[in-house]
C-alpha cells in the first residue's frame, strides 16, 4: 500500500463498500471462472490502485485472471492504441486471436483500430448471448435462463 500511498483508511473505506464503486455481476463472474479453464483470460483495466488493491483483496482478480494489466502499472489508458499495442507483447497474443470486452465504446473502437475481435457489453444477458453466438461456451442452462 505503501508503495502506491494509499492510506489503510482509504482502503477500508472502499473495501466495505465494494459494490458501490463495482458492479459485480454474479453470473459474469461465473462465466470467467468456467473460461479460463478453456482459454487464456487477461484482464486490461483503466482501474487505478486504490479501487484495484480493494477489489483484489475482495475477490482475488489476480487469481482468476492469468495475467492483469493495469493502466496505472504502465502508464497507458485506454483507449489508447498504445495500450492495446503494449498489452498484446504483455499477453504474448496475437491481435487476431484476442476477444475483446468492454462497456465503453470507445474502448472497442480502440481495440477495433488494432486488430482485435471486440463485444461491446451492454448488459450480462446480451454478454451472453453475443459468447454463445462466437460459439466460445456452452453455458449452463441456469445462467442462460436467469438473462438480465
Amino acid at each position: 500500500m505503501s508503495e502506491n500511498n494509499i492510506t489503510r483508511e482509504q482502503l477500508d473505506i472502499l473495501k466495505n463498500k465494494p459494490l458501490e464503486k463495482f458492479s459485480l455481476r454474479k453470473k459474469t463472474y461465473k462465466m470467467v471462472k468456467k473460461l479460463k479453464n478453456q482459454y487464456n483470460i487477461f484482464l486490461l483495466s483503466n482501474v487505478g490502485p486504490i479501487d484495484f488493491i480493494a477489489i483484489n483483496e475482495w475477490l482475488n482478480i489476480r487469481k482468476i485472471f492469468k495475467k492483469c494489466y493495469l493502466s496505472y502499472e504502465h502508464h497507458l489508458l485506454k483507449p489508447s492504441l498504445e495500450i492495446y499495442k503494449d498489452a498484446e507483447k504483455y499477453f504474448d497474443i496475437n491481435p487476431n486471436e484476442t476477444l475483446f470486452l468492454d462497456d465503453k465504446i470507445e474502448n472497442i473502437i480502440g481495440a477495433e483500430k488494432c486488430g482485435w475481435n471486440t463485444i461491446h457489453v451492454k448488459s450480462e444477458g446480451q454478454l451472453i448471448e453475443r459468447l454463445q453466438e462466437k460459439v466460445l461456451i456452452k453455458l449452463p442452462i441456469n445462467l442462460i435462463n436467469q438473462r438480465n
